[in-house]
């Protein structure tokens, strides 16, 4: 079972109408913390960014460059919904692919502000490589 820390990233967005996202950056090996890489430990989200409240979700994308080992779950979602930006079955964490217009389940308006987890589990990889970005566009005017 995962805890979620209680402090979160703050919201943000820039004061006009273009597209936002939050992005992460899992490197298993070597990651550099200079270039916002993180390594991801078995059971224990990562906060990756906050999603302002009447924000339009657009479909995500993901990006495996190295096949993580062993084979693992990597969800990204809210702690209510661990897998409602970009599921798993998507990411295919084993798999070296990109997917685009990840469409999940809270894709589209988002009522509450509402901060963004990346969580592993079943196993703890090793190795891997994934890019994975969330969307969103905010009403400026």
């Amino acid at each position: 079972m995962a805890t979620y820390p209680k402090k979160v990233k703050p919201a943000r967005s820039y004061p006009a109408n273009v597209q936002h996202a939050v992005r992460v950056r899992i490197n298993q090996v070597n990651p550099d913390p200079k270039k916002g890489e993180i390594a991801l430990v078995l059971n224990k989200p990562v906060n990756i960014g906050t999603i302002p409240a009447g924000s339009h979700v657009l479909g995500g994308q993901s990006q495996v460059a190295t096949a993580f080992a062993p084979t693992c779950i990597i969800n990204v979602g809210s702690q209510t919904v661990k897998d409602g930006f970009a599921a798993t079955a998507t990411i295919a964490p084993g798999t070296v692919a990109i997917v685009q217009d990840v469409v999940s389940t809270l894709s589209g308006y988002v009522a509450a502000e509402t901060p963004v987890w990346v969580l592993m589990e079943t196993a703890q990889a090793t190795a891997g490589v994934a890019d994975i970005v969330i969307p969103f566009y905010v009403q400026a005017d």
